[in-house]
């Protein structure tokens, strides 16, 4: 185990530096691995020798967070190529079967105040003859001059400026005292310089959504950067009085708590914009310095120079954050008002559209009046500003739901991860995109992308089950949701993933009691309940739950494809049939993965099927 003064380690060329979480070649390059590989380097290390199982690993790396085997793998797959290891022959990284993994390396510890030499041959005590004099003076004359050459050899490696970061969190800035507390301006601050300072290339930022619950004013702004696994954090203070706005804010190394950056604003409110300029400016210009590079670190165009525009959109952006009906549509509201206040306002659009597409894939609003909407605001988004990623990630967003143009939706979705790549939710977009385009290794590979950049987010977690039901892989799926929902039991969209692999594998009486445990919709969801009763022989309740189907599509809901669901498992083709050609026109969730549905596996060899799956899928 790591003594407390241990600075790092040492191995065949390689060197872990501790503090500046880096991994060294012998060269001194600091090679490129995530920060998630570097925990289990680490921990392998500190117990080097030992079989550690994929569990512990697990949650030595990812604490607090759910994730499957496959992020540990792809971790120790970086590690192997970035060690040049062949396969068959561990120098490193040995695997255990059917147990974990073991360092095997011979490894050296460096620790604060130690100096390693090479032991020295003592002269037998009584024979203090002159030869052996002569052999201990050339030894220990040896033993300097190495000390000396890997001296200046250090020296010579060592970079000139503090260790590099790669990653950042910016955290909810707090009030000055809580009864003038200002959430939706304090989150507001937090998303503007988000997106400012995620443009300085090679510094990963956390998104909002990963940040926004650490709002408790009592929280150790280091702990919480140790728990987002990122090297610095930005954290501050905010007050509003009257027109005043006064802003304190912080730039913390979280290896050891050392402040790189600090400053005091105090502004007009209208000043808010040059506030948020000033922070990210000076934030990322100590940043490239740690960095190494030499770009300029210029100015971005603010998206608004309207202060009450901004507002609005602040708690639009704070709504939104609920996470709830109401709060969608609390958000969609202030973002119209934000609008009527800057029409100009390309990002207040995009997330507008944005709200519109969710609640249109949660059942919260008919489909029919959502997504022409959204289908609005992300054209305008994307003619005020075509480099924003959100405007294209809703475009593709609209197209996918509403026009079932899978080809066309991933090539805004491209687009938009071409334009920032941290956007973790376009990455989740991208892969249930990919399960409509059966590309179903693609699909996994951008949702964990989505949990790389968001580990706690419980909608990426569960979208790993939803891939692996998509694949069959229904154990492995039961297991993942199983142990997601052992740490949030609440969570629907897991429930109904969930229920549908235990309707898969015949667990009826499971699935009912998950479905009928949700407390809302979750996408495809309005179909559950029937399918459940239709596997299991159920016929009078799966009519039913067709009864209230049509009562939604009345409504404007799109519902064939669950209808059709329920005839496929009553093993009523005709009327499923009839159901799937409704669905290609009134914009049904989730018809797209229609290919890879199971509960339509005993229709594969219907003719109206593959008739249906050819106008689906056609160009």
């Amino acid at each position: 185990m790591r003594q407390e003064s241990t600075l790092g380690y040492e191995f065949n060329g390689f060197s872990i530096d501790i503090g500046g979480r880096r991994l060294r070649a012998e060269d001194g390059t600091v090679l490129d691995i995530s920060a998630r590989a570097f925990d289990v380097l680490l921990f392998l290390v500190e117990h080097r020798g030992e079989d550690i199982s994929k569990e512990k690993l697990l949650s030595a790396a990812w604490p607090d967070t759910v994730v499957e085997e496959n992020n540990l793998n792809q971790a120790i797959g970086t590690l192997r190529r970035a060690f040049a290891e062949q396969r068959g022959e561990p120098r490193f990284i040995m695997t255990v079967p059917g147990r974990g993994y073991r360092f095997v390396a011979k490894v050296a510890e460096r620790s604060e105040g130690a100096v390693e030499s090479p032991a020295t041959a003592m002269p037998t005590q009584g024979a203090p003859t002159r030869t052996r004099h002569i052999r201990w003076l050339i030894g220990l004359s040896l033993v300097l001059a190495i000390a000396a050459v890997l001296i200046v050899l250090q020296r010579w490696r060592a970079p000139a400026t503090a260790p590099a970061v790669t990653s950042l969190a910016v955290l909810p800035f707090r009030p000055i005292l809580h009864e003038q507390s200002n959430p939706a301006l304090e989150l507001g601050m937090v998303d503007a310089l988000i997106g400012r300072i995620g443009a300085l290339p090679g510094i990963t930022v956390r998104p909002l959504s990963t940040v926004a619950g650490f709002t408790d004013l009592s929280q150790d702004p280091i702990a919480i950067g140790r728990k987002l696994g990122v090297a610095v954090v930005l954290e501050g203070t905010l007050q509003k009085e009257g027109n005043r706005i006064r802003v304190t804010s912080r730039l913390l190394r979280v290896s050891d708590g050392h402040s790189l950056w600090s400053g005091r604003f105090d502004e007009q409110m209208g000043g808010i914009f040059e506030v948020q300029d000033s922070i990210s400016q000076l934030v990322m210009q100590t940043l490239a310095e740690r960095l190494g590079t030499k770009a300029t670190v210029r100015s971005a165009p603010f998206p608004t120079l309207n202060a009450d525009a901004y507002q609005l959109y602040a708690s639009g952006v704070f709504n939104l954050q609920r996470r709830d009906i109401d709060g969608s549509e609390a958000a969609a509201q202030e973002f119209e008002a934000a609008i009527r206040a800057d029409p100009n306002y390309a990002l207040a659009w995009a997330l507008l559209a944005n709200v519109r597409a969710m609640q249109s894939a949660f059942g919260i609003l008919p489909p029919q009046v959502a997504l022409p909407e959204a289908r609005r605001a992300a054209q305008r988004a994307i003619e005020l500003d075509s480099q924003l990623a959100q405007g294209q990630a809703a475009m593709g967003q609209v197209l996918v739901q509403y026009d079932r143009d899978f080809v066309g939706g991933e090539k805004y979705y491209a687009r938009a991860r071409q334009l920032n790549p941290n956007v973790a939710i376009v990455h989740l977009w991208s892969a249930i995109n990919y399960l409509c385009l059966g590309r179903t290794e693609e699909a996994m590979m951008e949702t964990h992308r989505a949990q790389e950049l968001e580990p706690g987010n419980l909608a990426f977690s569960a979208n790993v089950g939803r891939v692996l039901y998509y694949t069959k892989r229904y154990q492995e799926a039961a297991a993942h949701l199983e142990r997601l929902l052992a740490l949030v039991p609440t969570f629907d969209d897991a429930r109904s993933i969930l229920g549908r692999i235990f309707v898969r594998q015949g667990k009826f009486d499971q699935a009912l009691a998950l479905f009928k445990a949700r407390t809302k919709s979750s996408p495809g969801s309005f179909g559950d309940l029937g399918r459940a009763y239709a596997a299991a022989g159920r016929r009078a309740d799966a009519y039913a739950e067709i009864k209230e189907l049509q009562a939604k599509a009345a409504a404007g809901f799109g519902v064939a494809y669950d209808i059709a669901g329920i005839h496929a498992l009553l093993g009523e083709f005709e009327p499923a049939c009839a159901a799937l050609r409704q669905a290609l026109h009134d914009h049904s969730q989730l018809v797209g993965p229609l290919r890879l549905d199971p509960d339509f596996d005993r229709m594969r060899d219907q003719q109206c099927l593959v008739e249906v799956e050819r106008d689906l899928y056609s160009p």
